[in-house]
């Protein structure tokens, strides 16, 4: 298959056992269990499909079932993933391939079953020996994890170990680790469960994600499509957004989907908006402007101006809205100063203000399009800093643990601030995480 290598199914999984397990090893039957002194068994069914067509789609299929050594089931989990490419079957099969591996690591993260196994399965003592506790447990599932990655050159490793273990016994030499790699360390994110703020509601939160790669006049772009479906697809399922998704869409598309938008929402809501495509700066009229797939290069009919994107978020009845701009030129959407928060500010107070602002991925400057893997550096650096988050975080939180890793890996520097003349009241845009 053309962009995809079959063999990395089964290199893929182990890599993610790996990183996950002491030790991960291949049996023949439920029967080696006990002579190869493993306490857990996994029966995997992989499957990978593809339809040809104009637009390619690949789907992967992940089945995983988990027994004791006596073939009882432990847990049970399905992944399945869809992705769309305009490019070969190879590559939709490959983004479909990623993204059910990646959400099969984060099952098994979050799997109540595994772990309750884990912790009612100690190692094996000497005759004599008290029970371990829960603590000592955890402890040892720590040191496994840390013991099984503490010689990787993957940045991933020591991020997922600081997912699952944010205030472990490693977490220093994991923070270490990452910037001698060349990675920005997560800010340390403050948990969900908080005195205080248990009984707090955030609202409803809605995002409209666009991304555009295929221009019919302008130079195509690599990596915006595959940005907003990640950015999407993360939005939805960790934090519980109602997302719509605009692939390649016209100037017209996006204006009826920001009106959609401005007409149902209310100050119990909080919007989103993504944008990952071109931008251009006219120097006469010192503005921006978002170009929609049928935008001109040489004629501003379909182009989308930044002030036209502050009248709508300026419009808008929701309490809180961030716009986040992959795209060159985009610091004109922004004020001069940048927002500024302190210690003495608190989700009560931050969520009952209105918020009217931009995470934009550079000033007044180009930006790459790539850099971050298949992602941009921008988008790269945003999906890390959601990813690092496991429980309640405002905006100008994850901008400080992302700018960084973005000056590190870009001649670009990102800028968070409220948006000219749209009646920001000095809220910020909360993220929860739901699961």
């Amino acid at each position: 298959m053309s962009g995809f290598d079959s063999r990395r199914l089964v290199s893929d999984i182990t890599n993610t056992l790996q990183s996950r397990f002491r030790e991960v090893t291949s049996i023949n039957s439920a029967a080696d269990l006990p002579s190869r002194d493993c306490g857990l068994a996994l029966s995997l069914d992989l499957k990978l499909t593809m339809s040809p067509g104009i637009r390619k789609e690949g789907a992967a299929e992940i089945t995983a079932s988990f027994a004791d050594n006596k073939g009882v089931k432990v847990d049970g989990m399905s992944i399945v993933a869809t992705r769309h490419t305009w490019g070969s079957i190879g590559e939709a099969a490959a983004e479909a391939w990623d993204a059910a591996n990646t959400d099969f690591g984060d099952k098994l993260d979050k799997s109540a079953a595994l772990l309750a196994f884990g912790a009612s399965s100690p190692p094996t003592a000497a005759p004599g020996t008290p029970p371990a506790s829960l603590a000592d447990t955890s402890a040892a599932i720590d040191l496994a994890f840390w013991d099984s990655i503490k010689n990787s050159a993957n940045p991933a490793d020591f991020q997922a170990y600081l997912r699952k273990f944010p205030s472990g016994s490693f977490e220093s030499l994991a923070r270490s680790r990452l910037a001698a790699l060349g990675e920005a360390a997560p800010v340390r994110m403050k948990p969900l469960a908080q005195p205080g703020n248990a009984r707090l509601n955030f609202g409803n939160y809605h995002a409209l994600v666009i991304g555009i790669d295929n221009y019919r006049s302008v130079t195509p772009l690599k990596t915006a499509a595959h940005d907003a479906r990640t950015v999407a697809d993360l939005l939805q399922k960790e934090y519980g957004f109602k997302v719509t998704l605009l692939l390649d869409a016209t100037r017209n598309q996006m204006l009826d989907s920001f009106d959609d938008l401005r007409r149902r929402l209310t100050d119990a809501d909080n919007l989103l908006i993504y944008y990952a495509g071109h931008g251009h700066l006219d120097t006469d009229s010192d503005r921006g402007f978002w170009l929609p797939v049928d935008a001109d290069a040489n004629r501003r009919a379909n182009w989308l101006s930044n002030s036209d994107i502050a009248d709508m978020v300026r419009g808008t009845r929701a309490k809180h809205v961030l716009l986040v701009a992959d795209s060159c030129y985009a610091g004109t959407l922004t004020r001069s100063l940048s927002v500024q928060m302190t210690a003495l500010d608190d989700f009560t107070r931050l969520s009952q203000k209105r918020a009217r602002t931009a995470l934009v991925s550079g000033g007044l400057e180009p930006v790459e399009d790539a850099g971050g893997g298949k992602h941009s550096v921008f988008a790269k650096a945003f999906l890390d800093a959601l990813r690092t988050n496991t429980g309640i975080v405002d905006m100008s939180q994850l901008f400080s643990s992302m700018r960084r890793q973005v000056v590190l890996s870009a001649q670009q520097t990102p800028q968070y601030s409220d948006i000219r003349q749209a009646g920001h009241e000095g809220g910020d845009f909360i993220f929860v995480r739901r699961k």
